[in-house]
């Protein structure tokens, strides 16, 4: 499922927070998800959200007539800006390390290939459930060379959708055609499909 901000209410948006960007005054902010549900209720929409916070911030596109020329935006923030490893675990995201190494010994040296699997349950005993991830960068080494020059790339996946509606099956149409060509105005006859 993709985010569409003008259905995603604030009440069910999962992370903590998000960003609302307007693109005619460049103007831009990272909001917390909680403070405006207080402020706004969980019901209401995220774009109504950024047109309402873009009216009090002083724009006046969004303050006349409910905003509709009002050009503000809500994006989604990466997952590493809000998340812990409390959130990885319990929503199953794995996590793919890759050595950036450029120098070995002072000499350009090829970085290591492929990416290792990072276990989160190793993770989350060495380190908290609520270490964050924006940190863990900082505190991880490649274990083939031991470089610090990583990048640590986060897969989330997506909830599931909802089933398709189950559909009656309907019983195959009957097909009639004539008996012969002298009966065909009067007389049909119903033939079976095998």
């Amino acid at each position: 499922m993709t985010f569409d901000p003008r259905i995603e209410t604030l009440g069910h948006y999962k992370p903590r927070e998000f960003r609302i960007e307007c693109l005619r005054c460049r103007r831009g902010v990272v909001l917390d998800r909680w403070h405006m549900v207080r402020r706004f209720g969980p019901e209401a929409t995220m774009a109504d959200c950024a047109r309402r916070i873009a009216a009090a911030g002083g724009c006046n596109l969004a303050a006349v007539h409910c905003g509709p020329g009002c050009s503000v935006q809500v994006f989604e923030t990466s997952v590493e800006s809000w998340a812990t490893l409390r959130d990885a675990q319990e929503g199953h995201w794995q996590a793919l390390l890759t050595c950036h190494r450029r120098y070995a010994a002072l000499k350009s040296a090829e970085s290591c290939p492929g990416t290792v699997a990072l276990d989160l349950d190793t993770l989350v005993v060495a380190l908290g459930d609520a270490f964050p991830l924006l940190r863990l960068k900082s505190r991880s080494k490649c274990p083939r060379c031991g470089t610090s020059s990583v990048g640590i790339e986060w897969h989330v996946p997506q909830p599931p959708s909802s089933p398709a509606p189950i559909q009656e099956k309907r019983p195959a149409p009957i097909r009639l055609r004539p008996r012969s060509a002298a009966l065909a105005r009067t007389k049909l006859q119903v033939v079976k499909d095998e």
